[in-house]
């Protein structure tokens, strides 16, 4: 189940005596470990019903949680286990109701499962052919030279740059005032930040007008790596279509469809250089 950042988790633990009967303990604690490292001792928890235990955790970090149960006292034992909560935004840039209309589904039986195919094959895409949803980034880097290159691309726009340390604020460069500072050229072009040393960016990268061959790719590889795992009864890799070309040393998580569709067979992903 996919766990939204502000969303309730619902934790539960089950005692049992040693004949293996549901019964209560004599104190139940619940820890959970952030992903900033801080631990909130949340404490004593009483049984909802005999031997069972249950505490709905409000998430406010993103990240992964570790969650620790322990029982003292009559049927002593412990427990642990991990959960994952995801950003409000993690970059998708085709929707779960288009999804489900390309798979001609027509129930919610699946959707949160088919939520996480929807988000690795969107990240699967965005891997290989650089940033695709519009989203915020917050980088900080050093250069020797004065020029950076940021992680994700294309970029929209500088929002600020900040000298470190003090987050001393650097403008943008201007031709017409002389007003000298960053400078960016280009949206696949390492960024000028206007001096030596170490800079806070905040930016914007992405593609205001999403490429139709970008959502159909998406909406393909999320059907396929859906069919490949929930369909395969063979238990194995499923059969490759007639029309279908394997090449040496690609995965089959990203079919040659989807490939074609992404241009991937006529050029590789562009990566910038710094000279």
């Amino acid at each position: 189940m996919p766990i939204d950042l502000g969303d309730l988790y619902p934790l539960t633990i089950n005692i049992f005596d040693a004949d293996g009967e549901l019964a209560n303990a004599g104190d139940v604690t619940l820890t959970i470990t952030l992903p900033d490292g801080s631990v909130d001792n949340v404490g004593s928890i009483a049984p909802t019903e005999t031997g069972v235990y249950e505490y709905d955790y409000p998430t406010i970090q993103v990240g992964r949680h570790v969650v620790r149960w322990v029982a003292t006292g009559p049927n002593s034992s412990s427990d642990s286990s991990t959960f994952y909560v995801n950003p409000l935004d993690t970059g998708e840039f085709i929707s779960l109701t288009h999804v489900k209309n390309n798979m001609g589904k027509d129930n919610n039986r699946d959707d949160d499962t088919l939520r996480t195919y929807l988000a690795g094959a969107c990240a699967v895409i965005s891997d290989r052919m650089g940033q695709i949803a519009p989203m915020t980034f917050v980088e900080d880097v050093s250069t020797s030279s004065g020029f950076v290159k940021l992680d994700h691309w294309p970029v929209i726009e500088i929002i600020s740059v900040e000298r470190l340390p003090g987050l001393v604020a650097v403008p943008a460069a201007n031709v017409v005032t002389g007003t000298s500072g960053w400078i960016l050229n280009g949206s696949m072009e390492p960024c000028n930040v206007g001096g030596i040393g170490s800079y806070r960016i905040t930016y914007r990268a992405g593609l205001i007008n999403i490429p139709q061959n970008y959502i159909l790719a998406a909406l393909e590889l999320t059907k396929h790596l859906w069919q490949v795992s929930q369909l395969n009864s063979g238990g194995g890799r499923p059969p490759v279509p007639n029309d279908e070309t394997v090449i040496q040393g690609t995965t089959y998580a990203l079919p040659y469809n989807v490939r074609q569709l992404l241009g991937l067979d006529k050029r590789t992903r562009m990566d910038i250089f710094v000279g």
